[in-house]
């Protein structure tokens, strides 16, 4: 304290006052405009950050606004309405809170029952939300340090690399095409063939136990999934078009095999 606030003990106070009082009211200044930038981001599209539950619970303040939800893609919920880009699934949360999402853009790759989904969007009446963006979260648990970025995204993600890129599409070597994870032998270079599909395509697998297949409807119609059974890689899809003497064409993601020539 300086020597004229000692010579005027109310000037001093009365500076000390001003002092507390400035930094309560650059807080209060910070919350208003905190306020109305909140605001400014609901009206103009910013959206709501809320749990299934929670959702659910404020519904009838909600509707017309937008929202972000995250939860699990119901087992058995996907379905199609007018074509295949219309598509209905439930979003839930583990106590069973669900709201049905709908979505009429083009699905991302990693799209799967059961797996965790980020939906945004404008809530409407009777539980629903119409979905402008959806991202879909895969599973880590296999990532590998030497596994790049594309081969994680179709074997773990359940991606599709673009057709007539891939290493081994136009590959006509002799030997064994083994899962690209855990390298179990899947497919034999003798019933390799052109498909014309711009994926290597094979009519027959070495050992069917070696192949899981399972149900997907991640585009809102029925394809059947084939997957390594040893380390659950995703390898493709199985089709019944293909030559004889099996009329199966796997179709499969170069990125998801690892070619072993045959030694002489």
């Amino acid at each position: 304290m300086d020597s004229e606030e000692q010579n005027n003990p109310e000037q001093g106070s009365s500076t000390t006052n001003r002092k507390r009082v400035f930094p309560v009211l650059i807080a209060g200044i910070i919350l208003v405009i905190a306020f109305f930038v909140v605001q400014a981001s609901v009206s103009s599209g910013g959206s709501f950050s809320l749990s299934v539950a929670d959702l659910l619970a404020k519904q009838e303040s909600l509707i017309g606004k937008n929202v972000k939800i995250e939860g699990r893609i119901k087992e058995g919920s996907v379905r199609t309405g007018k074509d295949e880009f219309d598509i209905y699934f439930v979003i839930e949360d583990d106590d069973k809170n669900a709201v049905e999402v709908h979505f009429t853009r083009v699905l991302p790759d990693p799209f799967k029952e059961g797996r965790t989904a980020i939906v945004e969007g404008e809530f409407q009446s009777e539980a629903r939300l119409e979905a402008s963006r959806l991202t879909v979260k895969c599973p880590s648990k296999y990532k590998r340090e030497d596994m790049s970025e594309e081969e994680y995204f179709v074997t773990r993600c359940s991606g599709t690399e673009p057709p007539f890129t891939g290493k081994y599409y136009n590959h006509k070597e002799t030997g064994t095409y083994n899962c690209n994870c855990c390298k179990e032998p899947l497919f034999n270079s003798d019933v390799k063939y052109d498909s014309g599909s711009g994926w290597p395509s094979f009519w027959d697998s070495i050992d069917q136990k070696n192949i899981k297949t399972k149900e997907d409807n991640s585009l809102g119609h029925k394809r059947i999934e084939i997957i390594c059974a040893n380390c659950d890689a995703h390898l493709g899809h199985v089709f019944e078009d293909g030559p004889n003497p099996t009329g199966l064409r796997y179709c499969v993601n170069s990125l998801s095999l690892d070619f072993e020539e045959k030694k002489e």
